[in-house]
Order: C-alpha cells, then sequence, then structure tokens
C-alpha cells in the first residue's frame, strides 16, 4: 500500500474518533430551562416539603457525569437519580432544574443548591423548600 492510500484510512478513523468524542463530551450538558414546565405533584395533590442549603461552588458538585457552571441552575441531593428534573419553590419563586450531583449537603437538608440556584431563589442559608417532579422526568 503506498503512503497515500494509507494515509487516507486513517485520517477517516481520526475523524471519526474526533466526532464521537465532541458528541460524548456534550451528550451530559444540561441546559437551564427556557420555561417552568408543569409540574407534576404527588398523588395527593401536595408538593413535598424539604430543606436545601446553598453549596459552596457549582464545581463541588460531584457524583453526576453532568457538566455544571458557575451559571448553572441545579440541585445535588443524596438519593435521586442524576438529570432527574424537579421544581423547587421558595417564597413563591420557582425554578426547574436537574440533579446534577451527590455532594456533601448541610446538615438537616436533602437539596444542596448551585450558588446560581441559590442566587435566583433568595436562598443563604438552610430553608425550608416545597418540590414536586418537573413534566418529562
Amino acid at each position: 500500500m503506498s503512503g497515500a492510500a494509507g494515509a487516507r484510512p486513517l485520517a477517516l478513523a481520526a475523524v471519526a474518533l474526533v466526532a464521537a468524542v465532541g458528541a460524548l463530551a456534550t451528550e451530559h450538558r444540561i441546559d437551564p430551562p427556557r420555561t417552568l414546565p408543569a409540574v407534576i405533584v404527588p398523588l395527593d395533590g401536595a408538593w413535598e416539603e424539604a430543606h436545601a442549603a446553598p453549596l459552596a461552588a457549582a464545581a463541588g458538585i460531584t457524583g453526576c457525569p453532568l457538566v455544571v457552571g458557575s451559571d448553572t441552575l441545579a440541585v445535588s441531593h443524596p438519593t435521586l437519580p442524576c438529570g432527574l428534573r424537579v421544581v423547587l419553590e421558595v417564597g413563591g419563586t420557582a425554578a426547574a432544574v436537574q440533579v446534577a450531583g451527590r455532594s456533601a449537603i448541610a446538615a438537616g437538608a436533602a437539596f444542596g443548591l448551585t450558588p446560581a440556584l441559590a442566587r435566583r431563589l433568595g436562598v443563604t442559608s438552610t430553608r425550608p423548600v416545597r418540590w414536586a417532579l418537573a413534566a418529562g422526568s
């Protein structure tokens, strides 16, 4: 096989590898929802209640293969599955987010909020929140 004929399959394989790596790198990115989805409430018609606390930094979220940036609206939870969409409500302000981690959460809190989500909901310390599964979870 001449040099030019042998280089073509190698170049095609390299292009395919780069495309596959690019697809995997973007597969788990969290895109903030543009609108609040319809909420699926528990069968008794009520929201669930829990406590939430801000996380120290979005970069500290671990345990899920999701990319979390400084402006990401997301939560950490010890048992909910990665990628599950939930709606959190605090004092009349609601946000639809994904579970993006299993980071250490403040004592007594079920949800850890990324800094961007804590700012949006006005949460500066551990406090009660209402939550429910979001449509499409």
